[in-house]
């Protein structure tokens, strides 16, 4: 994880700000990175519209069903 985030902002896309628990390091995109979100976004929903179009109905629910868990459960903990 640790290179992967060095390699981001060397490449100007993120950035480390200290959170005020210095123990703590909050990442955040740059500028350049917000302008080209629109873009990364677009890409994403291009796979997932792809991945899922195969998909039964059935089975595309249990897959956005599980996301929306997983997706709540990180926000859960990222609260605490």
């Amino acid at each position: 994880m640790t290179r992967n985030i060095k390699r981001l902002e060397q490449m100007g896309l993120i950035k480390r700000v200290t959170g005020k628990d210095h123990r703590k390091n909050i990442v955040e995109l740059t500028s350049q990175a917000l302008k080209q979100y629109p873009i990364w976004e677009q890409a994403a929903n291009q796979l997932e519209e792809e991945l899922l179009k195969e998909l039964s109905k059935q089975k595309h629910d249990i897959v956005e069903n599980i996301t929306k868990n997983l997706i709540r459960k990180f926000k859960y903990r990222e609260n605490k």
